[in-house]
């Protein structure tokens, strides 16, 4: 990724050191505005042409990662659908 965003809602476990250390950008809110404003925080602090939202509890796999940079490498769309697995 380009850019990593994490938005920290107050956690005390060391959330926010553990992604500044892996590279993210850590934004503190407090506050609760709702899932959707939330993630629209994170999308707002970013600057890329391409956004991948995941929740805490969310991974990419390496399948997926190989079809995200293929994806990236010859455009064919401007939005993608990606499969998930509860």
């Amino acid at each position: 990724a380009d850019q990593i965003v994490v938005i920290d809602g107050g956690s005390v476990d060391g959330t926010a050191d553990i992604a500044r250390a892996h590279g993210a950008q850590v934004i503190e809110q407090t506050d609760w505005p709702g899932f959707g404003p939330q993630k629209n925080r994170a999308v707002d602090a970013l600057n890329t042409a391409w956004i991948l939202s995941l929740d805490a509890d969310e991974i990419v796999s390496p399948e997926l990662a190989a079809s995200i940079r293929a994806a990236l490498a010859a455009p064919t769309a401007d939005v993608y659908a990606v499969d998930r697995l509860s």
